[in-house]
């Protein structure tokens, strides 16, 4: 009996040994994969493509981190739940998109509480700051906006630079779960200013190559990867990624080793590749193209007037940029061209002259810039129905210098469509305003 108590009392330590070490190791060691749960049933509609996946898995690539799946769910709790169990059988790190707004269908918070069985509680700093952003005093600020305001008790959360709704961490037993709001302007600068720091503090991660990327458009993702095979003959050592989007092109080039000597090499082949491309290349800084547009409009003390017949897209799209905010003095949506006419008060007589789409927005663009001065007009015309897609009449004008009219082709009416729509449009610009 003896003999068997201490045979028992050996195995319960060894046992209690490896468990422990299991244990600090799961907290410890830094997780190399993750998984992305993206929630919101207008993704599953088909209303908006799912853009937080290409965007993460890109941003946290040079970390070494992969992403071992992604995952759209309903704004439900039981599909939110059962997406979690999956993910966290698969990986210790899971990031969720969504659904920590104010409304009633905003449940990502209570929900992820509720699965790691973690309360949430005010954060002080946190309701100070939305009374900051709101100028209100928190007596006065509503129930679902102080909701926003509770977070993990274990965990936490990190700041949200472009919003009300901070980031939350959950720190569960064996995995980690961190939840990003879901508008895409927010969720962006959250993980740029806010997450990447906070995985390189928490486990020591370093991004283990050196990156310089190159933003194309007008050439397809195949055409410009042959080229750089073939014809530039990029060096075997450069690692190189791309990502085909709405129109864009981005090419990442990599080394692992950030030295003089590598740097001075990537610069000249993004030279090269300057050289070689010319005006399909937009970017080598990671601007987007809203960006580079309204900069230059910026630069040249140009102010834009919008006006847009095709769903308001566009006007979403560029309002995204901070240098657009800058420069945009009106934007006006309507569902017709029509409509959009009368709400800016145009002639009513000489419009009624108007027989076809372009003569309309040719006719509404001069009209945003009537008597003024650096001003550049933009209307983008309400769809027509083709056989295969829609045709959109896009007029240019701007004040004192050129004036341009296209027709573009889309499929359908889809924010993808629209996305390809914008694209082309700021394109137009970009080759009109940039020498």
């Amino acid at each position: 009996m003896k003999r068997s108590g201490s045979n028992f009392a050996r195995v319960l330590i060894v046992f209690l040994i490896l468990w422990f070490g299991r244990t600090v190791n799961s907290a410890t060691v830094s997780p190399t994969n993750y998984f992305i749960i993206v929630t919101g049933g207008e993704l599953l509609e088909g209303v908006y493509p799912d853009a937080h996946t290409s965007f993460i898995t890109r941003t946290l690539l040079p970390l070494g981190l992969r992403c071992v799946g992604s995952m759209i769910v309903d704004d439900d709790r039981d599909d939110i739940k059962s997406a979690l169990s999956y993910a966290t059988n698969k990986t210790s790190l899971i990031i969720v998109t969504g659904g920590l707004g104010p409304t009633d269908n905003d449940i990502t918070r209570e929900t992820l509480s509720d699965f790691t069985g973690i309360q949430l509680r005010k954060n002080p700093d946190l309701i100070e700051q939305m009374e900051k952003r709101l100028n209100t005093p928190r007596e006065k600020l509503r129930d679902n906006l102080i909701k926003q305001t509770m977070v993990p008790v274990s965990g936490g959360y990190l700041k949200n630079p472009a919003g009300t709704a901070a980031a939350l961490i959950f720190e569960a037993s064996g995995y980690e779960i961190i939840a990003l709001p879901g508008p895409p302007r927010e969720l962006r600068r959250i993980v740029t200013d806010e997450l990447l720091p906070y995985l390189s503090k928490k486990y020591g991660f370093h991004p283990p190559k050196l990156t310089r990327t190159v933003r194309f458009i007008g050439l397809g993702q195949s055409q410009i990867d042959d080229t750089l095979k073939k014809v530039l003959k990029i060096d075997p050592d450069i690692i190189v990624t791309s990502l085909f989007e709405y129109g864009r092109v981005d090419f990442f080039f990599s080394m692992k080793n950030d030295t003089p000597e590598n740097r001075n090499r990537l610069d000249e082949l993004v030279r090269k590749i300057k050289d070689h491309f010319g005006s399909a290349v937009y970017s080598t800084d990671n601007h987007t193209l809203e960006d580079v547009v309204s900069y230059n409009l910026e630069q040249k003390n140009i102010r834009a007037i919008v006006a847009d017949a095709a769903g308001g897209f566009f006007i979403k799209k560029i309002q995204e940029s901070d240098h657009f905010r800058n420069i945009l003095i009106i934007a006006v949506s309507a569902a017709t061209n029509k409509k959009l006419a009368v709400h800016l008060k145009l002639d009513s007589d000489r419009w009624e002259k108007l027989k076809t789409p372009r003569e309309q927005a040719e006719f509404i663009a001069t009209g945003l810039v009537a008597g003024k001065e650096k001003i550049l007009g933009i209307c983008i015309g309400e769809p027509v129905k083709k056989a295969d897609g829609y045709s959109v009449t896009v007029a240019i004008n701007l004040a004192g210098g050129f004036s341009e009219t296209f027709e573009a082709s889309i499929f359908d009416l889809s924010d993808t469509s629209l996305f390809n729509l914008t694209t082309q449009i700021l394109d137009r610009l970009r080759r009109r305003l940039i020498p």
